[in-house]
């Protein structure tokens, strides 16, 4: 720094160095103080720190969404495929499960076949 007049020059009064501060705060009601700017114990030498998130993306596409659409597809896929063979072993295991019906045997009638009446009554 090159000033030593005002309050700027009051804060970096001996020291050829300031540190810049940024924030953002979206929710102002998250804030319960103001900064407290203070002198370092130590000059350590300045590195510039940038952090960059980017999003991993193939031809434009998210890769976690490419990740969540490729497995909703295998297991569809592995579901259409395998249900024919599904239903082939269960009617497989109901045929072999299922005892054959026995025949029924006929009833006997309840009553006996009556002969008409004869001459005596």
């Amino acid at each position: 720094m090159d000033t030593a007049e005002g309050p700027l020059g009051e804060l970096a009064a001996g020291t050829p160095f300031l540190t810049a501060l940024t924030h953002e705060f979206p929710e102002p009601s998250a804030i319960s103080a103001d900064h407290d700017l203070r002198r370092t114990a130590k000059d350590t030498a300045y590195r510039r720190v940038i952090h960059v998130d980017r999003l991993l993306t193939v031809a434009g596409i998210p890769v976690w969404l490419l990740t969540v659409v490729g497995g909703l597809a295998a297991l569809v896929t592995g579901a259409v495929a395998f249900a024919p063979y599904r239903g082939r072993s269960r009617r497989r295991a109901g045929w072999a499960a299922t005892p054959p019906v026995p025949p029924v045997p006929p009833v006997p009638h309840p009553l006996p076949p009556t002969a008409p009446p004869g001459p005596n009554g």
